[in-house]
């Protein structure tokens, strides 16, 4: 009866260690995540403020400058922004909007062949494997400037997505640049 109860305790005492094993791994996994998130919270942020911030090849402007120039000089039609007199890089016949999204197929000779704004998003999100974004540059409450498309529709299935967001001045008015990963 004594051996019966000291089996009694030992099964306990294992059930109980197996309990508290489980639930430190789950606390663990979900720490984990928490890490994740922060990652990709601020990674969305921190790529705009890379955009926004860096000279370009065009009158060293940075891409900031370059999107008010955009807003500045826009008008909209049917929702997405159309432009008139844009700042001429360094001379030459290539504008602002070229330098920043590319020519439709041509060569971009500032920055690239997709443009400025296409090559910091690949540079810097897909070293980091994060393939699945979207960038909507926009005036405030008003047409679009800039909007690409998801790679994958995986955002609109996503457990998650993150975004960051930056609000800045234009003659015209604010422009609202949001980047989204997922």
């Amino acid at each position: 009866m004594e051996m019966m109860g000291l089996i009694m305790v030992v099964i306990l005492l294992i059930f109980g260690l197996l309990i508290y094993v489980r639930i430190q791994i789950s606390s663990a996994e979900k720490e984990l995540e928490n890490v994740d998130d922060t990652f990709m919270v601020d990674m969305s942020s921190k790529v705009l403020k890379v955009m926004l911030h860096t000279t370009s090849s065009c009158s060293n402007l940075d891409g900031r400058q370059l999107i008010s120039d955009l807003a500045s000089n826009s008008r909209d039609v049917n929702g997405y922004c159309t432009y008139t007199n844009l700042i001429k890089c360094n001379g030459a016949t290539i504008t602002s909007e070229h330098v920043l999204f590319g020519n439709s197929g041509r060569p971009n000779y500032l920055d690239g062949n997709s443009g400025f704004v296409q090559n910091i998003l690949e540079k810097s999100l897909k070293e980091e494997a994060l393939l699945n974004y979207t960038l909507k540059i926009q005036m405030k409450d008003g047409c679009v400037i800039y909007e690409t498309l998801p790679i994958y529709d995986e955002c609109k299935d996503a457990k998650a997505s993150y975004q960051g967001q930056f609000i800045f001045d234009s003659d015209k008015g604010k422009v609202e640049a949001t980047l989204t990963v997922c």
